[in-house]
């Protein structure tokens, strides 16, 4: 059976992501529940949670999917194409234009069966969160310059601003692995991908 997300299914949520080796924490659980909740989905099997999946919008002009996530007891049963259709229709009945996402090795022949084409292929780095920056006491952590969400925008080409405002109010990680973005539908302005790689990879200095 595939549900909305609820608070309670959080850290089964997590004990998945655990099992799969990612690095999320119960706060970027809570965090993407807050921003999209009503897109954010679970697999039940039985009483158990076998699986997740959660979007975030921006606008309509783009959608993220992610925490892609299936028990891997229960793989191969239809359970990741089961959710992606309930995170896509979900989107689609909103009018997301362009829906994108980070595939894995293991999950992108599910996303091209599904429709979403490459992009192209990247990198994530992760740091030690013992040196992670301390932010400036005249910049409260809740807001950001527009001059640095109007060069998000330009890297997005769209507008992020409601996302990275929660965002800022805590210190983001990122996991070690090799990724394919992956889209469906197009997006009204194209996003200026080497500018997107230059804000976001830290391997660029």
């Amino acid at each position: 059976m595939i549900r909305t997300l609820t608070g309670h299914d959080i850290p089964f949520a997590l004990a998945l992501c655990r099992k799969a080796g990612w690095n999320q924490l119960q706060a970027d659980w809570l965090r993407l529940f807050a921003y999209e909740p009503d897109g954010c989905f679970v697999a039940e099997l039985d009483g158990q949670i076998v699986g997740t999946v959660t979007t975030t919008r921006y606008g309509t002009d783009l959608a993220w999917i992610g925490m892609m996530l299936v028990d891997d007891r229960y793989r191969r049963r239809g359970i990741a194409t089961s959710l992606m259709n309930a995170s896509l229709s979900y989107l689609r009945d909103i009018g997301v234009g362009c829906i994108k996402l980070d595939a894995t090795p293991e999950g992108q022949l599910v996303y091209e069966r599904l429709g979403f084409q490459p992009e192209g292929s990247f990198h994530r780095w992760s740091r030690n969160g013992e040196t992670s920056p301390r932010l400036s006491p005249s910049r409260p952590s809740d807001q950001l310059v527009k001059s640095h969400l109007q060069l998000d925008q330009t890297a997005f080409a769209t507008d992020r601003s409601a996302w990275l405002m929660q965002l800022a109010r805590s210190l983001g990680f990122e996991p070690v692995r090799d990724l394919t973005r992956m889209r469906i539908g197009s997006m009204p302005t194209s996003p200026e991908m080497k500018f997107q790689f230059a804000l976001t990879d830290p391997g660029t200095g």
